[in-house]
């Protein structure tokens, strides 16, 4: 059939913002298990409802419809804020050291691997997706993982591995 007008812009959005919202995955666990929850509950939940606000402005102005995706965006990136921010207040959290460790890394990786959309459509989609995996497993190993994971990484695969050759053998 047929593909929708923005069906590729809406993919890509909601792709953006997935990733947005996955970098605040785990956090709120660690202030529900505070029993801090106010501060969090008050700036998520306004965030949640002022979004929905301004997508039916959106709509109402006559904008096209990804564009409603676009504000989600928008207060995803805000309630990714609001939430460290109500992680330093109410734990004390050093944001920094959660930037250092695991956000700069995740994003250097997104942008290291945005290349792979461009690999020319002469290769077969399995031969992309090879590629593409095996890039992807570069970059997680040398950018992603820290020195003191890629040991326990190394240490649980030689672990498999012997294991695997004591049964062959």
């Amino acid at each position: 059939g047929d593909v929708p007008p923005y069906a590729t812009i809406f993919l890509i959005l909601f792709v953006l913002d997935s990733l947005v919202q996955s970098f605040n995955a785990g956090i709120s666990n660690i202030i529900w298990a505070s029993g801090k929850i106010a501060l969090y509950q008050i700036l998520t939940s306004s965030l949640n409802i002022l979004a929905i606000v301004a997508g039916y402005f959106v709509l109402k102005v006559g904008y096209p419809a990804y564009y409603l995706i676009c504000a989600y965006i928008t207060f995803s990136v805000l309630r990714f804020f609001a939430i460290q921010w109500s992680l330093h207040k109410t734990l004390g959290y050093n944001n920094f050291t959660l930037w250092k460790h695991s956000y700069l890394p995740s994003i250097l990786v997104v942008v290291l691997f945005l290349p792979v959309v461009f690999i020319p459509d002469i290769f077969h989609p399995f031969i992309k997706l090879f590629i593409s995996f095996c890039y992807l497993c570069v970059l997680e190993y040398f950018i992603g993982l820290s020195k003191k994971e890629r040991g326990l990484l190394l240490r649980f695969i030689n672990s498999k591995l012997k294991k695997r050759k004591s049964i062959i053998f």
